[in-house]
């Protein structure tokens, strides 16, 4: 939690120390994933998301648009009739079949955006890379080590559209595909697919 408590301080801070620069674009963002472990889906994944991006204006309709974000996921899940998979794995904690499950992920990502700007429309389409540098699991409100054998590096590309309500309001929605296969089971396959609504600010 410290770790995860420093880097955003540093994203903050950069945020706020930026502010007197032009063209910067402060973001929040509601992640909605569509992540899928190789033939099964998990449910129930949300996430947040801050971010800073600066544009550089290479004309007036288009700019190169790189950026740094924190965002994390969580996802709760009730054991159901496997719960004693967990009991035995977990033997210390009282698991019961109502009992959950909770992970939460923390990652850093920069982008690497082209953006135009058409009217009040903005439209942004690049590559990413990302890594999760921390991870938290729960059982039944008790806190477990855990893994998921997933890479925490990823590669992938983006694009977002959205629109302006004034010079400094906007409003968008924007999605992320993985190139990478993070699962490290030879078997699996899983891929990064978010969606996310975003809210931002022009300064």
């Amino acid at each position: 939690m410290k770790k995860i408590t420093f880097l955003f301080a540093i994203l903050l801070g950069v945020s706020f120390s930026s502010v007197a620069q032009q063209n910067l674009n402060l973001r929040f963002g509601y992640k909605i994933p569509t992540e899928t472990f190789g033939k099964s889906n998990y449910p129930n994944v949300h996430g947040f998301e801050i971010g800073l991006s600066k544009d550089f204006k290479i004309s007036e309709k288009f700019s190169f648009r790189p950026g740094l974000s924190y965002y994390f996921q969580w996802r709760t899940e009730k054991l159901g009739e496997n719960y004693f998979l967990w009991e035995t794995l977990y033997p210390e904690i009282n698991v019961q079949k109502n009992s959950r499950i909770r992970n939460c992920f923390h990652f850093l990502e920069i982008p690497f955006m082209a953006a135009w700007k058409i009217g009040k429309f903005d439209l942004e389409i690049g590559p990413y890379v990302s890594y999760e540098f921390a991870s938290r699991f729960s059982l039944a409100g008790k806190k477990i080590s855990a893994e998921y054998g997933s890479d925490r590096f990823d590669v992938g590309f983006k694009g977002g559209f959205g629109y302006h309500l004034s010079e400094k309001y906007y409003i968008g929605l924007s999605y992320e595909n993985g190139i990478r296969n993070l699962s490290k089971v030879s078997y699996d396959k899983s891929f990064t697919h978010n969606l996310s609504l975003n809210f931002g600010y022009k300064f």
